[in-house]
Order: C-alpha cells, then structure tokens, then sequence
C-alpha cells in the first residue's frame, strides 16, 4: 500500500493506470484467485460441518450488512453506498488467514476457507448491488448481474461439488494441472495489486485529510457494532451445533476484521465515493490492531 502512494505521489502512477489496474484485478486476476479457491475448498470437510461453515459465513456477512446500514443509512446520498460498504463487509481472508493458522491451526484455517465461499457469493452479488444500487441492478437484468467474479464462484464451487476429483488436477501433469496453475498464478497477483490500487487511492487525497462523520461511522460499523451483533449470532449458532472452539473463535476474528481491501477496487470499478472507502480502509486497518485482540479474548472466554 505505501509502494502505491509513493508511486502515486512520484506520479509514476496517475489516475488511468490506477482505473486499469483496479480493472484487471476485478475482471480478471481476482475470478482467477475464486475459482482455485472454490476448486480447493469446496467438499473438503465433512457435511455437516461444511454446512454450519457455510451458514456462519453467510450470517457474519448479513450481520455486517445489517450494521453498516443502521448506521449509515442517514448520510449524504453522496457518501452513504459507499460507507455503507466499507462499514459493512470485513476483510474475510487476507488478513485473518495467517492469524488463524498461528493461533488456531487447521480448524481456523479451514473455518477461514469455507466462511470465504459464502463471502465471494455475497461479495460478486450483494455487494456490487450495493455500490450500483439494486434497483439498477435489477433493471440491468442478469446478464449485467452476471459479472466475472460471480461466474468464476459459481464454476469453482460446482466443478468441486459435482467433480471431486477435480480438487487433485493441481498436482497431475498435462494440460489440466497445467493450466490450473496459470490460473492459480494469475490469481496470487489480486492482494498485490488490490494494494496498490488502495496505496495509489490513498496518495490523491488531498493532505490534511480529517475523520468526518462518515467516516467515524464506517469504523464504530466495521470494527464495533458489526462484530458485536456477530458474538450474539455465533453464540446461538453455537448453542445449536457442537462444534470446536477453535471455529467459532475464528469466525468472531472474521467479524471483527477491518474493512476489506478489495472494496477499493470494487469501488474503481462499480463506482463510489473513493477518497472515502481509501480512507477507511487505512483507518480501519489501523484501529483494528487494537479492538481485534479485545474481540480475540472475548472469544476465549465465550467459547471454551
């Protein structure tokens, strides 16, 4: 993020780059990295455990939405699609992968993986809805509905669903395994240049920036209100289903993430306020090293 800022700020990079940069990594790069992930994830667990995953995934994301939108839905029309996204959605995989890896090993990472695959339905639908509006979304019809990142979820997650085996085509030699690791190639270049977009979007802002209404509101949304309605959702779906503590545990570090990287370029994209969605991403970023460890050892206590 600060490469793209000082490239921004050098002018090595200007506004055309960063549209097509941002462009390339929603259309392309970024469907490459969700079908692989689909391919590999999907299947890999057992049903019932998939299942609730799959569930909690869905409901940290609506739970998010929920709160977001209480809590924006009074601003400018200007700003409000656009805190309401960066208020809503947590970054679900980038940056809580390796703390659970560290923290919760093989059930946090698989807890991860799976609450994405619900995340990547919400985010290529739900989510684009909200930057274009849905009524225009509607009205588009479903071939405008229908963007790349959705086609290559809905692909990844049926292959591995109706075709096991073809989870294994990573590793054979020949045409499949081959150009699956292009693909898969292609796709570990989307947090890279999501960055960049993010870092160049941050060197536009004018200098002497301050936090404004909206944004006050997009970080009590993101880093309080969301992940406190969660802990009431995980803790009756977890009344419900026996499952490790380690799952629950991780999905409440899922809730309580920062804003996700990737609504920068959605934002490129789709449209929106994005001064806006740069500067809650930095803040949010930078206040979750705080409420993301109070978050962790609620969870501690809560889920034994």
């Amino acid at each position: 993020m600060g490469a793209g800022w000082f490239a921004r700020r050098r002018r090595v990079l200007g506004e055309p780059a960063t549209r097509a940069m941002s462009r390339l990594c929603t259309d392309v790069l970024f469907p490459c990295l969700t079908f692989t992930q689909m391919l590999r994830i999907v299947g890999q667990r057992p049903a019932v455990e998939q299942g609730v995953l799959l569930l909690s995934g869905a409901a940290l994301i609506v739970v998010g939405i929920v709160a977001g939108w209480v809590l924006t839905r009074e601003l400018p029309a200007s700003a409000r699609r656009t805190a309401w996204l960066a208020g809503s959605v947590p970054n679900w995989i980038f940056l809580p992968l390796p703390i659970a890896a560290l923290v919760y090993g093989e059930e946090g990472v698989a807890t991860v993986l799976l609450v994405n695959v619900a995340a990547q339905f919400f985010l290529w639908s739900v989510c684009v809805a909200m930057l274009r509006g849905f009524r225009n979304t509607l009205r588009d019809g479903l071939i405008h509905a229908l963007n790349p990142g959705l086609l290559a979820t809905v692909a990844g997650a049926a292959l591995a669903a109706l075709w096991p085996d073809s989870r294994g085509w990573f590793d054979r030699p020949g045409p499949a395994g081959h150009a699956l690791s292009l693909v898969a190639t292609a796709g570990t270049l989307t947090i890279p240049l999501s960055l960049l977009v993010t870092g160049s979007q941050l060197g536009a802002l004018p200098p002497g920036w301050r936090i404004d209404s909206a944004l006050r509101r997009v970080v009590i949304a993101r880093l309080a209100a969301g992940p406190a309605l969660s802990i009431a959702m995980l803790v009756a779906l977890a009344s419900v289903w026996t499952l490790p503590a380690e799952v629950w545990r991780t999905a409440l570090v899922i809730a309580a993430m920062p804003t996700a990287i990737t609504c920068g370029v959605l934002v490129e994209r789709y449209g929106g306020d994005r001064d806006l969605m740069s500067r809650a991403i930095l803040l949010t970023t930078v206040c979750a090293v705080v409420t993301v460890p109070l978050f962790m050892l609620i969870g501690r206590f809560l889920f034994r």
